[in-house]
């Protein structure tokens, strides 16, 4: 707690701000966990090296998983403190230039505002069809492509392998996450089966 008050670089408003401290193979390493709406992953950072305080392995992160236009706009703030509003804005809107106040050409194509959307869309259509058990080719039906392109001609639906590969990631994490849950539960628990309600 006490070092995440020094922490002031603007890449740590990426990550949960409740950062632990996890010893990992006889290493004591500090754990970021990303802040994005449905990535699982973490980012480490040993402190027992010289560049202990290096927000290296944070950037790769934030590449690969915000874009490299967010990294830049949250590196030209500066600091974390003037970050954060920015933040919260872009995390609502979806829209980097609006929310950290960027210029754009009027010719400039939204690019990251489409992945989010993508994103978003990605989420709801996995929820869609894990909830209401429906085929994962459901996404291929020509009824399905002409409401979800009504009013956004330009977005690109996903095929039904990819929806299909989603939903594997989703049910992987959440496994996970109920893993890890059950095991720091201090306690028995007893489970069964609802066989009147299940629709199996």
């Amino acid at each position: 707690e006490e070092m995440g008050k020094k922490w002031s670089s603007p890449m740590y408003v990426f990550f949960k701000p409740d950062a632990s401290i996890l010893e990992v193979n006889g290493r004591r390493a500090h754990i970021f966990h990303c802040a994005n709406t449905g990535c699982k992953r973490t980012v480490r950072r040993y402190l027992d090296t010289s560049d202990a305080t290096s927000t290296g392995n944070l950037r790769k992160h934030i590449i690969e998983c915000w874009s490299q236009e967010a990294l830049n706009a949250a590196k030209a703030c500066q600091t974390l403190k003037a970050t954060r509003p920015c933040f919260e804005q872009y995390r609502r809107s979806g829209d980097i230039y609006v929310a950290f106040g960027l210029r754009r050409n009027s010719s400039q194509l939204d690019i990251h505002k489409y992945r989010y959307l993508r994103y978003v869309c990605s989420v709801a259509i996995v929820r869609w069809v894990t909830h209401n058990m429906r085929p994962f080719n459901i996404v291929e039906d020509d009824g399905f492509h002409e409401l979800m392109k009504t009013g956004q001609l330009e977005y690109k639906l996903p095929s039904a392998m990819t929806v299909g590969h989603d939903v594997c990631c989703v049910f992987s994490g959440t496994r996970e996450h109920i893993r890890k849950m059950l095991k720091e539960f201090d306690g028995n628990l007893d489970f069964a089966t609802d066989a009147w309600t299940s629709p199996n």
